[in-house]
């Protein structure tokens, strides 16, 4: 799903609404900007000297989600 260029699967997990649907009735709207937002913030933690910029300008998805590291906690 990461990958789709398929607007109406991943919407739901942008769209403003009481909850994410498709996940449970308790979970945080908007989900999917979340976890961008989160794989952003450790990519520019782990790579301090690119700029947004650069990161903005690269079109190498599976290069940021690498050097991102990022792995979602189980709570």
């Amino acid at each position: 799903m990461l990958f789709s260029t398929e607007q109406k699967k991943f919407n739901k997990y942008l769209e403003e609404a009481p909850f994410t649907a498709g996940l449970a009735n308790n979970s945080a709207p908007r989900i999917g900007i979340w976890c961008g937002w989160q794989i952003v913030k450790n990519y520019m933690n782990n790579n301090p000297s690119i700029s947004f910029d650069e990161l903005w300008k690269e079109k190498d998805a599976q290069k940021i989600l690498k050097l991102a590291t990022y792995k979602p906690k189980n709570i």
